[in-house]
């Protein structure tokens, strides 16, 4: 990760004490789609151990059996903060993994590092929910469905959802067509900047090697 990355990420992903978003955030675990079904579907393998990569304020711990929050951002909420390529796990320990927009920064070298690294640390069968950001963005890494079946095939992952368009929800879980990203605008003093509202979303399984 270069350093202009990493203050990239500290910078807009740092912790906010003052205000009250983390506290909504926290208490809106579900505002993309297909949150609930990924959750359910950790929680039916009876996990040992979990790990949501990127974290952020850690919302699903209350909500996934054996769960570790990582982060590569501070935040008190987190249970480690490390970086992505060098996780502190052993091979084939981990039972599921959460990716939700965390494998999403730098380029494609980068990406496959920290692909390698959650597929060393997967069991077989283990299972990793996948969400990416398919926009432009500088430092972030357009995820397309092209390169999600290319990873497929390059790590021999088994996909138990294909990859599919997801929308955010708004409080009442409903679909949120207008929504704005104040925070982008707010940041970089641009109103006219704004993050994609839709995201790709599937999930992989580690089969035989």
């Amino acid at each position: 990760m270069t350093p202009e990355l990493k203050e990239y990420l500290n910078t807009f992903f740092r912790y906010r004490p003052e205000g009250n978003g983390n506290l909504r955030k926290f208490n809106r675990p579900f505002k993309w789609q297909n949150v609930e079904k990924d959750l359910d579907l950790i929680n039916s393998l009876n996990p040992t151990l979990v790990l949501d990569i990127g974290c952020g304020d850690n919302r699903y711990k209350s909500l996934v059996n054996n769960l570790i929050g990582i982060d590569i951002v501070y935040n008190p909420l987190v249970d480690i903060v490390g970086d992505f390529t060098n996780l502190d796990f052993q091979d084939n320990s981990v039972d599921a993994i959460i990716a939700y927009g965390s494998i999403n920064f730098g380029d494609e070298e980068l990406i496959v590092k920290q692909l390698q690294e959650v597929y060393r640390v997967l069991r077989k069968d283990g299972i990793i929910c996948f969400r990416g950001s398919s926009g432009e963005r500088k430092f972030m890494y357009k995820w397309t469905e092209k390169k999600c079946y290319k990873f497929t095939k390059q790590f021999n992952f088994k996909l138990l959802e294909k990859p599919q368009i997801i929308f955010r929800l708004n409080n009442k879980g409903e679909l949120n067509e207008k929504w704005e990203d104040r925070r982008s605008q707010r940041d970089q003093n641009n109103p006219t900047v704004s993050r994609s509202l839709t995201r790709l979303w599937w999930t992989w399984q580690k089969v035989e090697e």
